[in-house]
């Protein structure tokens, strides 16, 4: 893998299969589910499969960190928990990922069925989580193949690391041209159901916990996992 070349990426929608907890996790559900419900996100489930496109876009930075402040390539970010996550890294993997407008298109035409749109919200997101940890083990498999570690993957939003870095990485991943995905002047992505990240590559392991939610100070998030 060379240094500033994007990549364009492709996943098996088939291979995506995001765990049922997620999406319950997703609904705000911490019990069990009734049988409406059960039925309700069975049939959403499939409609969001067969609307995805898992699609993205990546490419490999040398990084430096020093204190609070990190480059990667020739951009500069201001976050003491990135800066924390990439310590002892010496490259990052740089991610755009999405699985397409059909599936907004789809939350769109169930807004007159309030419950089925908020379940395919929520299948969405669990569906493109599932795809970012797809993308995460080919790259950890890669870069093991190399004897190099890789550090949770880090996306704007958690912590201190602001979403309006998400500009960056779009413009470094090539993700609107290659994969249709924009940044609102709200700075949201669009389509809604993408995710952008940061993966660190170093020659050590860190033992640290995977993603998400165990990288992220939000203690009273909703959707936090428990």
């Amino acid at each position: 893998m060379n240094y500033n070349l994007i990549y364009s990426h492709k996943a098996d929608k088939n291979l995506i299969i995001p765990p049922r907890s997620e999406i319950l996790r997703y609904l705000g559900e911490k019990g069990e589910e009734n049988e409406v419900l059960k039925n309700l996100i069975d049939e959403i489930q499939n409609m969001v499969s067969e609307k995805a496109l898992p699609t993205g876009t990546f490419v490999l930075k040398k990084i430096m960190v020093h204190n609070e402040k990190v480059s990667i390539g020739d951009i500069f970010f201001s976050s003491q928990k990135l800066a924390k996550n990439l310590a002892g890294c010496h490259s990052a993997i740089v991610f755009s990922l999405t699985i397409g407008s059909s599936v907004d298109r789809l939350m769109q035409s169930l807004v007159s069925k309030p419950a089925a749109e908020f379940v395919a919200s929520a299948t969405g997101s669990a569906f493109v989580e599932s795809y970012a940890d797809l993308f995460n083990k080919e790259i950890k498999d890669y870069f093991g193949n190399e004897n190099k570690y890789l550090r949770p993957r880090f996306s704007p939003g958690y912590g201190d690391f602001s979403h309006s870095a998400q500009k960056d990485i779009i413009n470094m991943t090539d993700a609107s041209r290659r994969c249709g995905i924009y940044l609102t002047k709200a700075l949201m992505l669009t389509p809604t159901k993408s995710v952008t990240g940061v993966i660190g590559i170093g020659d050590t392991n860190c033992n640290c916990p995977s993603h998400g939610c165990e990288a992220c100070d939000k203690t009273d998030c909703i959707s936090r996992r428990s």
